[in-house]
């Protein structure tokens, strides 16, 4: 009887380890990124909401847009797949990335439209 008891005492605690390395759980269904705001660009955009694009105020020396040829003044006028209408468009294109990830990105400079290609980081 104290033998029963003492097994069933502990067979949940057996059990405990397995549960914990989710062996029988489904697979995460969401996209790998990176956490907060996703994978690192490396660029200050304004806030305001002016339509038509996002414009960069500045790149950080080194970073990936620096690296891809991101300047100061131009507008993304996409990013990806994406149409980049606002900066929300923006955040959300980099937390479904991560780093490392290749992203077309076009930016609108002066009267020139260009394709640049941005290597993602991590974030600093």
């Amino acid at each position: 009887m104290r033998t029963t008891l003492l097994l069933s005492l502990l067979a949940p605690l057996a059990a405990a380890p397995l549960a914990a390395q989710g062996g029988d759980r489904a697979p995460s269904t969401t996209p790998a990124a990176s956490s907060g705001y996703g994978a690192y660009f490396g660029s200050r955009p304004s806030m305001d909401e002016g339509g038509g694009g996002v414009l960069i105020e500045a790149v950080t020396t080194g970073s990936p847009a620096d690296k891809a040829g991101v300047r100061p003044g131009d507008v993304l006028v996409k990013m990806g797949k994406r149409d980049m209408v606002d900066l929300a468009a923006m955040t959300e294109v980099l937390r479904t990335h991560k780093a490392g990830d290749t992203l077309a990105v076009v930016v609108r400079r002066g009267s020139d439209t260009r394709t640049l290609q941005v290597v993602l980081g991590v974030r600093p």
